[in-house]
């Protein structure tokens, strides 16, 4: 985990980050909220993960997994809402809490910040009843 300080490119406000983590080192998936800065993480051998996508790594291709567009959209609709209303999709890219413009030019695609809450599926039922 890193802690620092990015500089939103947009709005040029300061956006204190509690960490930077990078998902490929612990077989983890993220994706954030559409409304609000929320990460949520899972790790790729979460049971219930592995009976939607069995034995594929939770990332797109771009960030060297094997996702298809249908199985990341299968996670998708199995996920749980956030706290806040939103949706996590794997589209959705990490946005300043100031201005909610993308922040991704910070950050690569194998990289995960969490900004002020991360909702760790290892913690948390992060899947919905079937």
């Amino acid at each position: 985990m890193v802690r620092k300080i990015l500089r939103c490119p947009n709005c040029k406000k300061d956006i204190h980050v509690k960490g930077t983590y990078n998902a490929g080192f612990g077989d983890e998936g993220f994706l954030y909220c559409n409304k609000d800065s929320t990460v949520l993480t899972f790790n790729a051998y979460d049971e219930d993960y592995q009976r939607l996508v069995p034995r594929k790594m939770p990332w797109p291709p771009r960030a060297g997994g094997d996702l298809t567009i249908r199985e990341q959209r299968l996670i998708e609709r199995h996920l749980r809402p956030c706290p806040c209303g939103g949706r996590f999709k794997f589209g959705n890219k990490p946005h300043c809490p100031f201005c909610g413009k993308s922040i991704e030019k910070l950050l690569d695609c194998i990289h995960y910040v969490v900004i002020k809450r991360n909702i760790d599926g290892d913690k948390t039922p992060i899947w919905k009843k079937s």
